[in-house]
């Protein structure tokens, strides 16, 4: 049985197409950053291509990547301070 598809969310489409930037100002082709983090060619597109939303992905593959790309996981997760998420003291 095919799994139904997931909606994509606005956030996920911003957080996925910061995630490709961050790898293209670091000019690093995909090959690169694959052999780099020990993840798939597979998996590295599907986060670039919102397929896969990198919330998902595990913490230790994200500051993998945030250490490659000289940033933060925070940074990842709101793609540069695009995405902001409301804490209210009631959370």
């Amino acid at each position: 049985m095919a799994r139904p598809a997931r909606d994509i969310t606005k956030a996920d489409f911003v957080r996925a197409q910061y995630f490709k930037k961050l790898r293209q100002k670091n000019n690093m082709t995909q090959d690169q950053v694959v052999e780099a983090v020990g993840t798939s060619q597979n998996s590295l597109y599907k986060l670039e291509d919102a397929q896969t939303m990198i919330a998902n992905s595990s913490v230790i593959t994200i500051a993998k990547y945030a250490a490659l790309y000289g940033t933060t996981i925070d940074d990842i997760f709101t793609a540069g301070g695009r995405i902001k998420f409301g804490v209210t003291e009631d959370e």
